[in-house]
């Protein structure tokens, strides 16, 4: 949360907390401004917190663009899905479902299916098992720097979507490839109309409107 002097001292300061839980407690009075994820060690606090989910980490902010799409009632495919993070969010958003897609499924996203309507796939994101326009929305984040086609993958999220993707990229030291703002534009635009993109530190993030 930008700018809120508060949250920003509970976090800067959270070494003085004797317990996570405690410190969770804390952060409980913003959990409508921000999205927390719990480490599944605490499960007895977890338990506490409404619509939580597991992350390898014990705090992971969804990005503020996320807000900008309504996710209700949407068929959602995560490429790339990580630790499951944003599938938790979206789900949490009121998504019918959700898939997550990765060429390794972490033991995290495995947790998240067993607890939520969200299905695993293991696949890459160039060569995608499923159906034209099978899902809603898609989710593409922080993987473009690290796929050498990103022509197929681009075109297979624009062949399984019928509305919206979310992408981003991320030039961080241990990217493969990185994009420049112009770059990044002339890719994404394959896929559809650009309808929100800005910058956040090292990640360019964007809600594409998929052409017809």
């Amino acid at each position: 949360v930008v700018g809120n002097t508060e949250l920003d001292r509970i976090l800067v300061n959270r070494e003085k907390y004797r317990s996570i839980g405690e410190l969770y407690k804390e952060l409980e009075k913003f959990k409508d401004e921000i999205f927390i994820v719990v480490n599944p060690r605490l499960a007895d606090y977890r338990r506490s917190i409404k619509r939580s989910y597991v992350s390898r980490f014990t705090k992971s902010p969804i990005p503020r663009i996320y807000g900008h799409v309504d996710f209700r009632n949407a068929r959602v495919c995560d490429v790339g899905c990580g630790y499951g993070t944003k599938a938790a969010y979206v789900l949490s958003k009121g998504a019918e479902y959700c898939v997550l897609t990765d060429i390794r499924i972490r033991e995290e996203a495995k947790e998240l299916s067993k607890t939520s309507h969200a299905d695993l796939v293991q696949a890459s994101a160039t060569n995608l098992p499923f159906r034209d326009l099978a899902f809603s929305h898609s989710i593409f984040w922080n993987v473009i720097n690290f796929v050498n086609d990103k022509e197929a993958a681009l075109h297979e999220l624009r062949r399984i979507t019928g509305n919206y993707v979310l992408l981003s990229s991320y030039n961080a030291k241990t990217a493969e490839h990185k994009l420049s703002i112009h770059e990044f534009e002339k890719l994404v635009n394959r896929v559809g109309e650009i309808i929100r993109i800005s910058r956040n530190g090292l990640q360019i993030q964007s809600i594409i409107r998929c052409r017809p």
